[in-house]
């Protein structure tokens, strides 16, 4: 899954994390696709939520058929597709996807330690803010960034603050200064790793979040992963 964010705003996510699965000779296929629908959740609008999730149900259950497994970058579209589309449609295939859906830090993070991830860096971080979604930590999978991060060598320092986005929440005019508020601790906390670290989250929309508050570029840690392949520095 690309994302909504990755198609619309940020699409050098999922093209590193391609650079990343065909470094690692991994086969690759990009089925037509939708929304995962949680912004439609998050407004309470569960009819036209059904229609996202009904349209990529059908598209990726044959990938899932294939034996596939269906990543994606995005906490929130993760959280989405493995809870919410079996309640939603209550069929064997949407249990079938959900079942195949894996957060792609934790896809690599599974070859990391079956030895089967290059480790072929040409760089390596140094110091890094590191900051935990909140999606990513209600599913229970762990710090799969943070574990990535340090295969490149990175000096971690963890931010286990919320970034006060809640979805689009934050996007709403009316209600922007008080994810600010919300964020006030995770921004003080890159900040207090220091000017040198870079700032690095799994969701792009925190990323966005940490960047208004700190002035600095947030990566994802995929995009990371695939600048140390190639001995760069991230960018944006």
């Amino acid at each position: 899954m690309v994302a909504c964010s990755g198609n619309a705003n940020d699409p050098s996510i999922p093209r590193a994390l391609v650079d990343v699965l065909e470094h690692n000779e991994c086969d690759i296929t990009v089925p037509t696709q939708k929304c995962c629908g949680m912004p439609f959740v998050d407004s309470g609008d569960l009819e036209r939520a059904k229609e996202q999730a009904r349209f990529n149900v059908e598209t990726l259950h044959k990938q899932v058929q294939d034996g596939r497994k269906i990543l994606c970058p995005g906490p929130s579209c993760t959280l989405m597709m493995k809870a919410e589309y079996p309640k939603l449609l209550k069929s064997k295939e949407a249990k079938e996807v959900a079942d195949a859906v894996v957060d792609a830090g934790d896809f690599f993070l599974q070859m990391l330690r079956k030895k089967q991830l290059k480790r072929d860096f040409k760089g390596k971080m140094g110091k890094v803010a590191y900051h935990v979604p909140c999606h990513n930590k209600v599913q229970n999978i762990g710090f799969r960034g943070r574990e990535l991060l340090k295969a490149t060598g990175a000096e971690i320092e963890m931010v286990d603050r919320c970034c006060g986005m809640d979805g689009t929440w934050r996007m709403k005019k009316e209600y922007f200064q008080h994810s600010l508020n919300v964020a006030k601790k995770a921004i003080e906390e890159v900040k207090d790793a220091g000017p040198t670290a870079t700032v690095v989250t799994d969701c792009s929309l925190a990323g966005i979040q940490l960047t208004q508050g700190t002035g600095k570029p947030a990566y994802h840690p995929v995009k990371v992963l695939a600048a140390c392949y190639r001995g760069e520095a991230p960018s944006v």
